[in-house]
């Protein structure tokens, strides 16, 4: 055959192999605008292996020809229409009909036709950047979300990011290391595969097909009462395992029944009760395929820490049955990976559709499951050769390519409770004429649109509800949020109107206590009715958006709630002792300490007030006697909004009452005026059996009683090198002296100092346990008041503390030097090694409420912090870093203070300076030396001239500017005459620059003599003399 003959043949060839793939050039076919649909429906995992697309690179093409694969051109229209269609579906409000119950006469009339009883249908709204959610260790921003329904494998599925698995079908069929073959045989096993072991190969003839895995989803699952992780498998079967038979059906039928039987459910919008004859087929076909007789092979998996997880392979938890898992069979076909399509009508291959699989186990018991929030990687399988086989219908062959991409499990949904003195007031309707079903371990993923909260039951309940002027805390409604998913908490009222909800800290030093419910933005002294709690939260991939009722049950009827709850009338804040007479209060830090505390000439207190809004600020002393003297120390809880305040009384008089002491509380009312409160000490520490009164003693404390230091002795760091340890220096009469520290064998370069209240920790060894000394010194009290020398008796409380540090996170933080100014503020970060993800967001918040302006500068690694307020101290502004990775690190920066706003200069005078300076130096000059030029320049005692070329043009900031002869020329016209140079006099100078450059000993030398000259033409001349400067 001659080569004519063979070029024709080969070009025939592959015009055949286009047509058959589908792949056909936009010229003879489709518009670009097919090609658009086609990028838009483009599967999720590409055939590779059955598609042509042929790439021009020559040099006069500059772009590719538009190319449409005939299988994936879809008319959009009919996809739009049905989205359309599933929009309009939405649940009829149960409770229209009482939601205005004051215009109704049948308050209490419920309408169950479809059997949902509570409407929870809410409009789509933006979030708002000053929204806030207060968990229990931190305040964090919200994220914009919308509301969505949920496609649950199983319960309570929450989807997670997923992976897509973009892997060539060619290349899957390869015997990747961590692949499986899958033994479709009645007496032969299942190969044992471990990560890195060979396998051995499938015997001829034996290979019947592949599994080829699209995408893995990461969930997570509560089942019972227990949270689970959950990795949702999408896979496709192609070969002769599509000709296999199961109950007397091949499964390439059973397939494409169970997949129209899906196309016409997802068309309604996964509503109503619609047939699953058909998946429930394909349920137990697949169930048959991988593992007919549940043995004990198991996957293995390992997390990002090196812990391994063990999962059976096990039809009934893989394969799950109708009535065990109603909602996986539903879904069992995967109609949006199934060739880029959703809910379209049109013919699909078995080979396409997508199916899918669970991972997770049927009773999790804390050991045996995946863990929630956990990054994983599928290993291999472990198990007992004489128990790993599997068969179809008696058939001999073997499946490969199976394998798990690595995925993360999804976070463990918010666990709410609502309880009034009895137990949980939450429930799950089932009429309108019964309280319905009490629900206790109660996890918001479980929420339905018949889920609501009693709350006649809460508002009888005693203590149960605190009303806060502007706020209601609802302290019988608690979240748990261990993953912090929840983002968004709004509380509706009668009339339709939402309120802004946060979480609050139950108890700040036991973040598993978790987060009362606490509505704020109202109304004083007004009465609210609540009817809806919406709660936004995100544990998988997706923001949802669960709603829950508040009703009320009475006797026999169930109804929207009716019952009002009032905000209190604007009161001045009042002090109280931080706990019961004698007993200790509990300081932020989790530090015990005593209420009060008696010398003979020494009083110490520890008051508290609530401070929700803010308003409330610093305490006073007034009514002391002459050499007596006080001391107030404000500490305050960020996350329960209470300020405590450590009185200490001081050179007092023995035995002598001290009730008559009167202490001021500054505040401000709703309206910003500033106010002062005034109690006496006698009204707050009231006398009364067991009560430690305000008397002094007879006799002196001694000892621990007199000085001591509350520490918490076991810390767990959030910072691989860093850590704060609260403490509570116990000091009546100031005899404290400082700390002593040496660094550990274990941890030698590890630094400490006390400030603010805490030690801080610094350059501590990452993931270590470390035991830290810290020696408190203070002057023993007998040798302070009685020695007549100069040699005072120091002792010491040695303190040991326990350190647990995590490993280095991904941005690893060494120093952060803010450098401050009136209302903007510089932040030099210096990392230990460069971050292993770049920087996408960063977040700065005051206290954690109030977020602040900032700028991040990627290339110094800089943060500019915009909107400060003057001669203000920042204390504990935390930096919240977000990284591409998706990772995130929090840095709390060192307390600084920024200046008094400087007052710019004005006039003709200054806007030369200013103007001279910014052109020379590139700057604005500094006030102070900016006031300093203007008085020499307008007192004559020094020339514009000696200004510019003996002051300014001899700064190390000028001479070292590297400038061509040309734009030296410019920049000297800019800076005598303020203009752009016309051309003759650019070449003019440019020639004195060559001249002047033979005869000068240097750079500088030489720009000052072209600026004399340039400054002695006539142009300079005038302008000074308009100034009515020194020439």
């Amino acid at each position: 055959m001659n080569r004519k003959k063979i070029a024709l043949l080969l070009t025939g060839l592959v015009v055949t192999s286009s047509m058959f793939t589908g792949c056909i050039s936009s010229s003879d076919n489709k518009t670009s605008e097919n090609n658009s649909r086609v990028a838009q429906e483009e599967p999720i995992l590409k055939r590779a292996s059955e598609r042509t697309v042929t790439e021009y690179n020559q040099d006069s093409l500059n772009q590719y020809p538009d190319v449409a694969y005939a299988d994936d051109i879809i008319d959009n229209s009919i996809g739009n229409e049905m989205r359309k269609d599933l929009n309009s579906f939405s649940t009829e409000n149960q409770f229209d009909n009482v939601q205005n119950y004051e215009n109704s006469t049948n308050k209490n009339d419920m309408n169950l036709s479809d059997g949902n009883l509570f409407d929870t249908t809410t409009q789509d709204y933006q979030m708002n950047p000053s929204d806030e959610i207060i968990t229990n260790d931190q305040i964090y921003n919200f994220e914009n979300s919308t509301t969505q329904t949920p496609i649950n494998g199983f319960s309570n599925v929450i989807e997670d990011d997923y992976y897509e698995n973009n892997l060539n079908q060619n290349e899957v069929a390869k015997d990747s290391e961590n692949s499986l073959n899958l033994q479709i045989n009645q007496d032969t096993k299942m190969q044992s595969n471990l990560y890195g072991t060979p396998k051995a190969p499938v015997e001829e003839g034996k290979l019947v097909g592949q599994v080829s895995v699209v995408k893995v989803k990461g969930s997570s699952e509560i089942t019972g009462t227990k949270p689970q992780g959950v990795a949702e498998v999408s896979f496709k079967l192609s070969g002769d395992i599509l000709k296999a038979t199961h109950s007397s059906e091949a499964l390439s039928t059973i397939l494409q029944n169970a997949y129209e039987e899906t196309r016409k459910d997802a068309n309604t919008g996964y509503g109503g009760s619609p047939t699953t004859t058909a998946r429930e087929k394909l349920q137990a076909a697949l169930a048959a395929i991988f593992a007919p007789s549940d043995t004990v092979v198991k996957m293995i998996f390992r997390s990002n820490d090196g812990a391994v997880r063990t999962i059976p392979f096990k039809a009934t938890d893989m394969f799950p049955s109708n009535s065990t898992a109603p909602d996986y069979v539903r879904r069992i076909i995967d109609l949006d990976a199934t060739s880029g399509q959703t809910r379209v009508s049109r013919s699909v291959n078995a080979s396409d559709m997508v199916i899918k699989m669970m991972i997770r186990v049927a009773t999790p018991n804390g050991t045996n499951e995946l863990k929630t929030n956990t990054d994983y990687t599928f290993v291999g399988t472990e198990g007992d050769a004489n128990l790993k086989t599997i068969q179809v219908d008696s058939t001999k062959q073997e499946l490969i390519g199976f394998t798990i991409p690595n995925f993360k499990t999804g976070k463990i949904p918010t666990k709410m409770e609502a309880k009034d003195d009895s137990g949980s007031v939450i429930y799950e309707a089932t009429s309108a004429s019964s309280a319905g079903t009490q629900k206790t371990d109660f996890y918001l993923s479980q929420a339905t649109g018949n889920t609501y909260i009693d709350m006649k039951k809460l508002i009888d309940a005693t203590s149960k509800i605190e009303s806060l002027g502007t706020g209601i805390r609802f302290k019988s409604i608690i979240f748990n949020d261990t993953d912090k998913t929840i983002n968004k908490v709004e509380v509706e009222d009668d009339r339709g109107t939402k309120y802004p909800a946060s979480l609050v800290s139950v108890d700040s030093n036991k973040p598993e206590s978790g987060s009362y419910l606490e509505v704020t933005g109202l109304k004083r002294d007004t009465p609210y009715i609540f009817t809806k709690l919406h709660i936004t939260y995100k544990a998988g991939s997706e923001n949802e958006t669960k709603t829950i009722a508040f009703a009320n049950f009475d006797t026999s009827t169930l109804a929207i709630n009716n019952l009002p709850i009032r905000t209190t009338a604007f009161l001045g804040p009042q002090l109280a002792l931080g706990a019961a007479h004698n007993a200790k209060v509990k300081l932020p830090g989790g530090l015990d300490v005593e209420a009060v505390k008696n010398d003979s000439t020494a009083l110490r207190y520890i008051f508290k007030v609530d401070n929700p809004e803010g308003f409330v600020g610093d305490v006073r002393v007034n009514g002391l006697r002459a050499g007596e003297e006080s001391k107030v120390e404000k500490i305050v809880d960020e996350t329960s909004k209470v300020n405590y305040y450590v009185v200490t009384l001081s050179n007092l008089t023995k035995n002598t009452d001290y009730g008559f002491v009167i202490l001021e509380i500054d505040y401000k009312d709703p309206d910003g005026k500033e106010l002062v409160g005034r109690q006496a000490l006698g009204d707050i520490n009231k006398s009364g059996t067991g009560v430690t009164d305000n008397k002094t003693e007879t006799t002196d404390l001694t000892g621990t009683q007199a000085f001591n230091v509350v520490v918490n002795e076991s810390v767990t760091s959030k910072n691989a090198r860093s850590t704060e340890v609260p403490i509570f220096i116990d000091d009546l009469h100031d005899n404290f002296v400082r700390i002593d520290f040496t660094a550990p064998k274990d941890n030698p370069d590890a630094k400490v100092v006390y400030e603010d209240g805490k030690l801080k920790f610094t350059d501590l060894k990452p993931e270590s346990n470390t035991v830290c000394k810290v020696d408190f010194v203070y002057r023993s009290e007998s040798s302070a008041e009685k020695s007549t020398t100069s040699e005072v008796k120091e002792e010491k409380i040695p303190k040991y503390i326990k350190i647990s540090t995590p490993k280095v996170a991904d941005l690893d933080i060494k120093t952060a030097t803010v450098k401050a100014k009136a209302t903007e503020a510089e932040v030099k970060f210096e990392l230990y090694s460069e971050a292993k993800s770049p920087v996408k967001t960063v977040v700065v918040k005051e206290d954690k409420e109030k977020e602040i302006k900032s700028t991040w500068n990627k290339e110094t690694n800089t943060l500019k912090l915009e909107g400060l307020t003057e001669k203000t101290e920042y204390k504990n502004l935390k930096v919240t870093f977000t990284l591409e990775n998706g990772k995130t690190v929090e840095h709390t920066l060192d307390t600084f203070t920024t200046e008094a706003e400087e007052v710019k200069p004005t006039g003709k005078t200054a806007e030369f300076v200013s103007r001279v300076y910014k052109i020379a130096l590139g700057r604005e000059p500094e006030v102070e030396g900016w006031e300093f030029w203007i008085k020499k320049l307008e007192n004559k005692e020094i020339s514009a001239t000696e200004f510019i070329a003996e002051n300014l043009m001899t700064q190390p900031e000028f001479v070292d500017r590297e400038l061509s002869k040309r734009t030296f020329v410019t920049t000297m016209y800019s800076l005598i005459v303020n203009r752009e140079p016309d051309e003759e006099g650019q070449k003019y100078w440019e020639r004195k620059y060559d001249e002047y450059r033979r005869t000068t000993g240097s750079i500088e030398e030489l720009r000052i003599k072209i600026a004399r000259e340039m400054m002695d033409q006539p142009e300079f001349k005038e302008l000074v003399t308009q100034l009515n400067l020194k020439y």
